[in-house]
């Protein structure tokens, strides 16, 4: 179980590296999560088990507890971190299409007043066509910035800029949904993981004293 663990992680953060292949901070701070992913795992496979496999418990112990416990806590300081950049990436990127929708709406509705002193009936249909939808996006897009990733706006096949707009919309929502999806849930196989590792490391490490000490009391 440990080492299916092992490689489900390696494989999270292989993915997680080439989404962030654009952004060098990210990159950075993902790849020295993978340098110290690697030193645990490296330490846990090639000293830890065969210290355990060896008899020598209090060593391997020591390490579990010891450098092993740190680079748990790093693993996990670091996915928080990757976490909170994420959902603050996710929140500007949001901001942005806020606004985007808002610059949008205020050039439809001045062109819509416009049209208004030509005839009512010009308004209500431009109102009713085009700064209603932009008004239900930009809503829509405030409450994306607010963090609600749940929201939901109309949708149809309009081939103007409306319906352009709305579709980009959708589209950067269901990325959004998606990388904060998997970002979570990186995140959290992450830290989970270490602990597990960690735990059942020193559970193994217990386990052989247990046993050394009943061979030693047998004997």
């Amino acid at each position: 179980q440990a080492t299916e663990r092992s490689k489900q992680i390696d494989r999270i953060i292989v993915g997680l590296l080439a989404r962030a292949k654009h952004d060098p901070k990210r990159l950075s701070r993902l790849e020295e999560l993978k340098s110290v992913w690697q030193a645990f795992a490296q330490t846990k496979d090639a000293e830890i088990i065969p210290l355990i496999l060896a008899g020598k418990t209090d060593e391997s112990r020591q390490l579990a507890v010891g450098v092993q416990q740190g680079r748990a806590q790093k693993i996990r300081a670091l996915a928080e971190e990757l976490g909170s950049a994420a959902e603050e990436a996710a929140r500007l990127a949001v901001d942005h299409a806020g606004q985007r929708a808002d610059q949008s709406f205020r050039i439809f509705l001045l062109v819509g007043i416009v049209f208004a002193v030509i005839g009512v009936a010009m308004a209500l249909w431009m109102e009713r066509v085009i700064a209603g939808p932009l008004r239900d996006l930009s809503r829509a897009a405030g409450r994306v910035a607010s963090g609600d990733l749940t929201v939901s706006a109309s949708q149809d096949n309009r081939a103007d800029e409306v319906g352009i707009l709305t579709r980009a919309f959708h589209a950067m929502l269901e990325n959004l949904r998606r990388m904060t999806n998997e970002l979570h849930e990186g995140v959290g196989v992450l830290a989970s993981s270490s602990s597990e590792i960690l735990a059942t490391t020193t559970q193994v490490a217990a386990s052989a004293a247990q046993t050394a000490t009943a061979v030693s009391e047998t004997t």
